[in-house]
């Protein structure tokens, strides 16, 4: 009895990190593909070049794919 709670309360947690492994591998993708993109000052089109993805080739930053954790898009907003 005691084994099946323990089981049963643990399995959030390892949803939760399980989740927090997947956002520091996204993060960490993200730092090194903008290595090599240039340093740019916002404009009133964008907040972040880097994470919206508006460098020199304009595809999208690593950490703009899939789930954004809270963090709001301009389109979204």
């Amino acid at each position: 009895m005691v084994r099946k709670i323990i089981e049963h309360h643990l399995a959030e947690p390892e949803k939760q990190f399980q989740a927090a492994l997947l956002l520091r591998e996204k993060l960490r993708s993200a730092i090194n593909d903008w290595l090599n993109k240039p340093d740019k000052v916002h404009t009133g089109h964008m907040i972040c070049h880097l994470i919206e993805g508006e460098s020199q080739g304009g595809s999208a930053g690593a950490a703009n794919q899939g789930d954004n954790h809270g963090y709001i898009n301009r389109q979204q907003a």
